[in-house]
C-alpha cells in the first residue's frame, strides 16, 4: 500500500496551508473528522486523511488515495446528491458544497457524515482542486430519531396533566424552549439546557440566582410585583403583550426580547412557577418591519392581504410569505414547517345550524388559533373551512408537537355560539417540513395537503406528518 505521507496531493496541501491563510481558517473552523483533497484535473486522484477511514472502522493502510474507494462505501442516493452539489459549486462559487450523507461502516452499521468542501481555482477561475472536511454526526442523528419519539410522548403527557412536567426531568430537559422553575420568592430551583444557552449562565449559576436578576434593572421592580401577583393566579399567563416590552438580561449585559409564558404548578415542595422563555429577536425585527409597512397603508393592506371573515391572511398573501420564507430557508439553511388544517364535518354545521352559525364557528376557531400560535407563526385561511399555518424555524418534530397541541385544545373545549348547544369541533391536520430536495414551496404544501387527506381518510381528528421526499 502507498505511504500517505508521501502522496503528492498531501504535500501540495501542506504547502497551500502555509501560503494561503484562508485555507488554514477553513480547516480550523471545520471541526474535522476527516480531511480530503481532490485533483479535479485527474478526478480519480483524491487524498483522504486517515481519520476518515478510521471513522468508518477501516484501516487506512488498506485504502488507496482514489475517489472510487469512498464512492463504493457511500449510499448511492446520497452520492447523487453530493455530486449534484459538487457540480453546482464548481459552476457557482457561492453555491455551498455542504450536505449530510451516509456511509457503510465496516461493522455493517450506518455512519452519518456532514461533508463540506470548497473549490481551489486557478488564476482564470477554473476549479483545479477540491478541499473538504468530514464531520461524524451519527450520534446526533440517532439522538434526533429518539427525540422525535420522545417529544410526541411528551406532548400527550402535557395535554393530560401539567403536573407531569415537574415529576419528569427528562421531559423538562428535552423542551425546545428555555424553562426556568422558581419558588414563590423567585429563587430558581431548576433550569434546562436551553435556559443556559439563552442567558449565558451555567446551570449552577442559575440555581444561585433569583428570576428578578434575569430582568433589566429598569423593569426589575415591576417584574417583582408581577411575579408576586402571578403566584396568586392559577391561570396560564402570556407575558408577550406587544412582543417588545419583555426582555431577558444576558450574562454579558445584552437585553434579549423574549416571549414568556408562566404557569403555576403544584410540586412536592408546594406551589411553584414555571416560565417558558423564547428568544424572539428575529421575530421582533420582522414584526417592526411589518408594522411600519401596515401603518403606511393599513386599509389597503388589509383589503389586499386578509380574509374578510376571519382577518387571517388570504391565500394570495400567505403564498407570498411562504415564497419569502422558502427563499430564506434555502439561502441560510434553516427549517420551517407548514400545517394544513380542516374543520371536521363542517358541512354538517352549515346544514344543521345555518351558514351564519358556521361563520361564527370559524371566527371562534380563529380566536383559538391566535391564542395558540407562537410569535412569528403565520396563519392563513385558504377558503371554506381550510386553514394553513407557516411555522418559521420549526423542525418536523416541533411542528408535529404544536399541531397536536392545536388539535387537543380545539377538540377538548366545545364551542357555544349565539346560545346554540355546545358544538364539539375537531380538526384534521397535515404537517410537512421543508426538505433539501424541495425546489419550490408548492412541493411542501402538496405534502402537507396529502397528509391532511390521509388524516381525514383515517378517521379525522388526528395529525399526520408528511414523509420527507427521497
Amino acid at each position: 500500500m502507498s505511504d500517505p505521507t508521501e502522496h503528492y496531493l498531501r504535500k501540495e496541501l501542506y504547502a497551500l496551508i502555509q501560503s494561503d491563510t484562508n485555507t488554514f481558517d477553513f480547516l480550523e473552523q471545520a471541526s474535522l473528522d476527516g480531511l480530503w483533497y481532490w485533483d479535479l484535473k485527474d478526478p480519480e486522484q483524491e487524498w483522504m486523511s486517515a481519520t476518515f477511514w478510521q471513522t468508518l472502522g477501516i484501516d487506512p493502510a488498506h485504502k488507496k488515495h482514489l475517489a472510487s474507494e469512498w464512492q463504493d462505501l457511500i449510499f448511492q442516493e446520497d452520492l447523487a446528491l453530493a455530486l449534484d452539489n459538487f457540480n453546482k459549486h464548481l459552476a457557482d462559487p457561492d453555491h455551498p458544497y455542504d450536505q449530510v450523507v451516509r456511509y457503510k461502516h465496516a461493522s455493517g452499521s450506518t455512519v452519518w457524515v456532514r461533508c463540506r468542501g470548497m473549490a481551489i481555482r486557478d488564476t482564470d477561475g477554473t476549479p483545479v482542486r477540491m478541499l473538504g472536511a468530514h464531520n461524524d454526526i451519527t450520534q446526533q442523528m440517532e439522538m434526533e430519531q429518539q427525540l422525535n419519539s420522545n417529544l410526541l410522548r411528551m406532548d400527550e403527557l402535557y395535554a393530560s396533566t401539567r403536573l407531569a412536567l415537574d415529576e419528569s426531568q427528562a421531559l423538562f430537559d428535552m423542551s425546545p424552549d428555555a424553562l426556568i422553575q422558581s419558588n414563590l420568592d423567585g429563587l430558581i430551583v431548576r433550569a434546562n439546557t436551553e435556559a443556559t444557552l439563552l442567558l449565558g449562565y451555567s446551570n449552577d449559576e442559575l440555581l444561585n440566582m433569583n428570576v428578578d436578576d434575569l430582568v433589566p434593572p429598569a423593569y426589575r421592580h415591576n417584574h417583582k410585583l408581577q411575579r408576586e401577583a402571578q403566584a396568586e393566579n392559577s391561570n396560564l399567563r402570556n407575558m408577550k403583550r406587544t412582543r417588545t416590552d419583555i426582555h431577558a438580561l444576558h450574562k454579558d449585559g445584552r437585553e434579549i426580547p423574549v416571549e414568556v409564558r408562566l404557569n403555576n404548578i403544584l410540586t412536592r415542595h408546594g406551589k411553584q412557577i414555571l416560565a417558558a422563555v423564547r428568544d424572539i429577536s428575529e421575530y421582533v425585527a420582522l414584526v417592526r418591519s411589518l408594522e411600519k409597512t401596515i401603518s403606511e397603508n393599513k386599509y389597503l393592506s388589509m383589503q389586499a392581504n386578509t380574509d374578510p371573515l376571519t382577518g387571517l391572511y388570504n391565500r394570495r398573501y400567505f403564498n407570498e410569505v411562504l415564497d419569502r420564507e422558502f427563499s430564506q430557508a434555502q439561502r441560510h439553511g434553516i427549517v420551517f414547517s407548514v400545517l394544513m388544517i380542516d374543520v371536521d364535518n363542517f358541512k354538517d354545521i352549515n346544514d344543521n345550524h345555518g351558514h351564519d352559525i358556521g361563520d361564527k364557528v370559524l371566527l371562534a376557531i380563529t380566536e383559538r388559533f391566535n391564542s395558540l400560535m407562537r410569535t412569528g407563526d403565520i396563519t392563513g385561511r385558504l377558503g371554506g373551512d381550510e386553514f394553513v399555518v407557516l411555522l418559521p424555524h420549526t423542525s418536523q418534530i416541533a411542528g408535529q408537537a404544536l399541531a397536536e397541541r392545536i388539535r387537543l385544545d380545539i377538540g377538548e373545549q366545545p364551542l357555544s355560539v349565539n346560545g346554540e348547544p355546545e358544538l364539539n369541533i375537531t380538526l384534521s391536520i397535515g404537517q410537512a417540513c421543508i426538505s433539501v430536495q424541495d425546489e419550490t414551496p408548492e412541493q411542501i404544501l402538496k405534502r402537507a395537503d396529502k397528509a391532511l387527506y390521509n388524516a381525514k381518510q383515517n378517521g379525522r381528528n388526528r395529525v399526520i406528518c408528511a414523509q420527507e421526499p427521497f
